[in-house]
């Protein structure tokens, strides 16, 4: 997915990446906060079915203009091994938040 311009209050919601070089890349794009703290990740998640095809992957690159970082809200533990953190990314765009989803099932 690319993104580029003035993309406030874009919500990228429920998205799957999969075998990708750069799951999601900015080119000067301007981008609010994706989720709402409030226990409320968006579910995107990045899915590699042969993690040595491209060793230097991210899931997250680009930039943003003008140059800032944006909270990046997603459920689970912080190892990159989870498919919903947005790590590996670059380092000047998100400030990722883990959120622990608690499901309830009745």
């Amino acid at each position: 997915m690319r993104f580029e311009g003035n993309c406030i209050n874009s919500r990228l919601k429920n998205n799957l990446m999969k075998d990708y070089f750069e799951g999601i890349h900015f080119a000067d794009a301007k981008f609010t906060p994706q989720g709402t703290g409030t226990n409320d990740a968006w579910d995107n998640k990045w899915e590699r079915t042969d993690v040595t095809e491209y060793p230097n992957f991210q899931k997250v690159e680009g930039t943003f203009f003008p140059p800032t970082q944006i909270d990046w809200y997603y459920q689970g533990i912080t190892a990159n091994t989870n498919l919903y953190n947005p790590d590996p990314f670059n380092s000047q765009l998100l400030s990722p938040i883990e959120q622990i989803l608690e499901h309830i099932i009745v």
